[in-house]
């Protein structure tokens, strides 16, 4: 008897072919490139959505600072109305409000209403002429300020009084005031007032005086001149205050290297600089005139969008009872490497930005001066 027997051979075993191998490839590939497009688009919304919280947040903290203090512009301090400053002062640019004007603007060139102002990529201060700035008193710069300005942008000067805990006894002689309570600091602009008179000067020496004695302009302060006397006999009842005169504009830290300007202020009276803001890279200001009586006004409003003038059109800064304020800010981040220039309306200029992928937001307010308010 015979049998068969069926023998099956194993097939060696099958890799993939090379068509299939390039639909996996093509396959993985695909989704290689979805999931970076999604990374990459989260990343682009991430830092968008962190550039404009925090532009929003650098341009509502410099709004309420500079609403804060401009404020306080032309306050007397327990005064109730204006008083009449008698200036002993020398007239220099070391103060450039002298003793009748608690507020000055200067505008920069090209930027009034109406106008195009395109911002350069370098907003290094050294770029900036001095002559870009003007103001309608043909008031010089003060020459801290010289080369700490960034181009394009107006810049204000204002006065605020620090009380100061003096008792003052009486008249001595035709530059000293004897004081019963209280150390005078030798270089500090002075007011003293009983409400009714006030003098402005700074104080020549040290000790137990209150002294306007006679010395020249510099970079430490603008001096005194004795053309005048005391405008009235002071007493136990007079006020005594430490006058600063700031400074607000749009700076740049070149030491620090990172190309990011800011919202810088310079007390005049002392030198002692402050960056408040990073981020802010154009200032615009508009002043409200409150016309006169013999203007058509009452000195408490301003009536005509035409009374919202530029620095250099303002005729009397002491009617000036509002600031209209208008800034750009960037972010530090980029937010969006394709993103392209932009374009803001800041207190009827028009400001183009540089197309640099950084997140921009305008932002404007209206402050009102109320010590400037009063009428005398």
């Amino acid at each position: 008897m015979q049998f068969s027997k069926t023998v099956h051979l194993k097939r060696p075993a099958q890799g993939l072919s090379l068509v299939e191998l390039m639909v996996a490839i093509a396959l993985s590939l695909l989704l290689t490139l979805g999931i970076l497009s999604l990374f990459n688009s989260s990343k682009i919304t991430f830092n968008t959505n962190e550039a404009s919280a925090r532009a929003q947040e650098n341009g509502r903290f410099a709004l309420e600072i500079l609403k804060r203090e401009l404020r306080e512009t032309g306050t007397h301090g327990w005064c109730a109305g204006r008083v009449a400053i008698t200036d002993h002062t020398n007239a220099c640019a070391e103060f450039p409000n002298g003793g009748d004007s608690p507020l000055m603007g200067w505008e920069f060139a090209s930027t009034a209403d109406g106008d195009s102002y395109s911002m350069p990529a370098d907003l290094d201060p050294g770029s900036a002429n001095a002559g870009s700035w003007s103001t309608a008193t043909g008031t010089a710069l003060h020459q801290s300020l010289n080369g700490r300005l960034v181009p394009g942008s107006d810049f204000f000067v204002f006065r605020r009084f620090e009380p100061l805990q003096y008792t003052v006894n009486s008249n001595n002689g035709n530059n000293q005031l004897s004081l019963a309570a209280g150390a005078p600091v030798e270089g500090d602009i002075t007011l003293v007032t009983n409400c009714s008179y006030a003098d402005l000067f700074q104080q020549a020496s040290a000790g137990g005086d209150l002294d306007k004695a006679a010395f020249g302009c510099s970079d430490t302060g603008p001096g005194n001149q004795t053309s005048l006397p005391w405008s009235t006999q002071y007493g136990i009842g007079a006020q005594v205050f430490r006058v600063q005169e700031i400074a607000y504009f749009v700076g740049f830290d070149a030491a620090r290297g990172d190309g990011m300007p800011g919202l810088y202020r310079l007390n005049l009276s002392n030198g002692v600089l402050d960056e408040l803001v990073e981020g802010v890279e154009n200032l615009q200001v508009r002043y409200g005139y409150s016309r006169d009586a013999s203007q058509g006004g009452d000195g408490q409003s301003v009536r005509n969008e035409e009374d919202w003038l530029t620095a250099d059109e303002v005729p009397n800064w002491r009617q000036v009872i509002a600031m209209r304020v208008s800034m750009s800010i960037r972010s530090a981040e980029i937010a969006d490497g394709d993103r392209t220039a932009q374009t803001f309306t800041l207190a009827g200029v028009d400001v183009t930005s540089t197309a640099d992928g950084r997140l921009r937001q305008p932002f404007s307010t209206t402050i009102a001066l109320r010590n400037q308010m009063i009428v005398p």
